[in-house]
């Protein structure tokens, strides 16, 4: 598991050097010269990982001191989500401790900003004119520590900050959070190591921004003003009763893979981009109103993998949503209703 790892990292930090403008020149000849001195092509040593895995990580070479922190956050990232076990969330069998703040106020906030260390958060909406934040702990041991968690408060900079320690693989968390339907800023949601999900949210004058460093983002059964979802590493998933007003949907994902569904009673205009990857529109091929462009292997701007997806079935052909998805390395799969 963590050879894996560590070859995930490794192709990351080469496709990070790729789009960083400060670091292409220093990235493409430190990993020349580590190819010209040691033999063999990239490719051979990206299978074999270990060795070149410490050269690019090596705090004394030009490219490692660039790049070693990032790794070393990235791997350890990587290792709390695979050890976690989110799926026991929900089962009231493994409740074991739960945390719950109300009546709070988000009267002329221009922004809300939402945090977690290592959970599973969850943003819906209330009637209510305030907000109201709810941690649930799952744990399958009887010796769970739960004081590992600190629900916060208008603290540290955040509206709602979940702190958590990484290092306890005992327990999960849920947190969340209802926002009163009439918000009209903006909702930043971020999470370290874990997932986001976008739930039974009305928002029509809200735009959200949800960004997990390690894990999944789900958006479904929502309507938000805008939104742009971006993992570092993690699938992204939209389904059709995903619906963004302002007519904006941004999906980014640099190691990950992204399920598109095509939303009910909108015609769209997609862009996607992959550097490294495919994109899977066999489902869309044949239905009445869509057009699917693919371009040449070569793409756009360089990248292995690109086009197009427009149109749909409704009536109003005005009301476009304009989608742009970016995936660095991983696929695309676009479907007509789900």
């Amino acid at each position: 598991m963590k050879k894996a790892i560590i070859i995930t990292a490794i192709i990351f930090i080469i496709s990070s050097i790729a789009t960083l403008c400060f670091a292409v020149a220093l990235g493409s000849e430190a990993i020349a010269d580590f190819v010209k001195d040691n033999g063999a092509s990239l490719k051979e040593h990206l299978h074999s990982g270990e060795e070149f895995f410490n050269y690019i990580t090596d705090s004394e070479t030009d490219i490692g001191g660039v790049i070693q922190g990032g790794v070393e956050k990235f791997i350890d990232g990587a290792e709390v989500f695979s050890n976690t076990d989110f799926s026991i969330i929900g089962n009231s069998e493994y409740n074991v401790a739960g945390e719950k703040a109300s009546d709070i106020s988000v009267e002329d906030k221009e922004e809300l900003r939402i945090f977690a260390d290592v959970a599973s958060v969850v943003i819906k909406t209330t009637e209510d004119a305030t907000m109201s934040v709810s941690n649930d702990i799952y744990s399958k041991s009887s010796s769970a520590n739960t004081d590992d968690y600190t629900l916060l408060i208008d603290d540290e900079g955040y509206d709602v900050y979940l702190k958590a320690k990484k290092n306890n693989r005992n327990t999960v968390s849920e947190l969340t959070v209802d926002i009163p339907q009439d918000y009209d800023g903006k909702i930043i949601v971020e999470c370290s190591v874990g997932n986001i999900i976008i739930d039974g949210a009305l928002l029509e004058a809200a735009g959200i921004d949800a960004t997990v460093n390690v894990g999944n983002i789900t958006a479904k059964n929502s309507t938000v003003n805008n939104a742009s979802l971006s993992a570092d590493t993690g699938n992204i998933t939209v389904t059709s009763d995903f619906n963004c007003l302002n007519s904006e949907l941004r999906i980014k994902t640099d190691i990950g893979s992204v399920e598109y569904s095509m939303p009910e009673g909108r015609n769209v205009d997609v862009i996607y981009n992959i550097n490294t990857g495919s994109a899977e529109t066999a489902e869309l091929n044949g239905a009445d109103g869509i057009t699917v462009t693919k371009n040449s292997q070569a793409g756009t701007n360089g990248t292995e993998s690109s086009g197009s997806v427009k149109g749909g079935n409704a009536t109003n052909t005005d009301n476009v949503l304009n989608v742009s998805i970016e995936v660095s390395i991983g696929n695309i799969e676009f479907k007509l209703n789900k």
